[in-house]
């Protein structure tokens, strides 16, 4: 949440507040490079075949747009706190993605021997119950589940779409209760039939392109600037409250200025675009949480058979919110201007159309 060039003076026990471990990242690689030579050594002749199916009722758009404009983010309620409902809201924002897709490979046999499953929802049914719990939530349910159904070798993975405003409740729904376990189980049993009507062929065509898209970043009134000249200049690194947290006012302080210094370092922002084709079906890699109207757009206007786009690849950039929602305020699109809410309005939009560039480009002998 905060650029890497901000100076902080931390101390062992806070290098979490950079957004990042030593540790942990040391795992991870390790892991990942491990992850890449068993996959390698395990190589194996396969068919595939892909399938989709929709659900509405799991993931939901979650920017309500009250009187005046404002936007807030709804919250499971009961009938008893909220007999009328939550009258704040006028609408929702924007929509969600019903599309459950599902990737399958087989090996000679007619085995399946790995899959994927894309869905689009913040994995967060655990966090509205129990906001300091780690938990894999919905896709670890539906990994285990499927696994266990297909005793597959190779853990089945989640391409989890762009869900910057999506969330797993409803926003006009009273009692209901955000449960990873049911949406887990509730993806494997759509996933199963879908299997079911699958015809494996062997593919015929593997390709791939990258291409680095320049954003322009949001640009931060003068007011709000002083303001955090001010706040940083008492306090220029690491600010905690009395209960050893961070300083929220200067957290949003820092996080303001740490736009500055990503733009000192580059003065338009290279987001990398990765898609993949494997025979009739995309997969791309977006940075970041675009909002899922632009997944919509990029899916709509496919040259694929399915499409599926996976959010939160390569680096952390924040949200890509619409050009109209910029417009309004909210955590995605931050007043305070912060770090996690960073690009120029058009950002998405421009995301979209090279996008789909590159898969026209992609399939363009079809």
């Amino acid at each position: 949440m905060l650029d890497p060039d901000f100076p902080l003076d931390l101390k062992t026990d806070q290098e979490h507040i950079t957004g990042s471990e030593a540790a942990y990242t040391k795992q991870a690689v390790a892991s990942a490079i491990r992850a890449i030579q068993e996959a390698n050594n395990a190589l194996t002749p396969v068919q595939v075949a892909m399938g989709h199916a929709v659900r509405d009722d799991l993931a939901f758009n979650r920017r309500g747009v009250m009187r005046g404009g404002n936007i807030c983010m709804p919250w499971p309620f009961t009938s008893d706190a909220k007999p009328l409902g939550p009258t704040d809201i006028i609408y929702m924002e924007g929509p969600a993605d019903p599309q459950v897709g599902v990737w399958c490979a087989q090996s000679a046999a007619g085995d399946p021997v790995a899959m994927l499953l894309h869905f689009t929802c913040h994995p967060v049914n655990v966090f509205a119950r129990e906001k300091n719990t780690v938990c894999a939530d919905w896709p670890g349910t539906w990994s285990a589940k499927v696994k266990d159904l297909y005793s597959l070798t190779c853990p089945p993975l989640i391409i989890n779409g762009c869900c910057g405003n999506v969330n797993p409740w409803p926003a006009f729904t009273p009692n209901f209760t955000p449960d990873h376990v049911r949406m887990g189980n509730e993806l494997a049993g759509t996933t199963q039939a879908v299997i079911k009507s699958l015809s494996f062929a062997d593919v015929d065509s593997i390709d791939w392109r990258f291409e680095k898209v320049p954003l322009a970043y949001r640009d931060i009134p003068n007011d709000r600037q002083d303001q955090v000249n001010r706040i940083l200049a008492e306090h220029p690194t690491l600010k905690l409250q009395d209960n050893g947290e961070v300083d929220p006012t200067w957290f949003h302080a820092a996080s303001t200025k740490s736009i500055e210094l990503c733009r000192n370092r580059e003065p338009q922002f290279m987001y990398e675009i990765q898609v993949f084709r494997i025979g009739d079906m995309a997969i791309i890699s977006l940075p970041g949480e675009p909002f899922v109207e632009g997944q919509l757009e990029i899916k709509t206007r496919s040259p694929a058979k399915l499409t599926f786009i996976a959010h939160m690849s390569t680096q952390y950039v924040g949200y890509l919110p619409t050009s109209g929602a910029c417009a309004r305020p909210g955590h995605e699109t931050n007043a305070n201007c912060t770090y996690w809410a960073k690009f120029a309005p058009d950002s998405l939009e421009r995301i979209v159309e090279a996008t789909l560039a590159i898969l026209t480009e992609l399939f363009e002998n079809d």
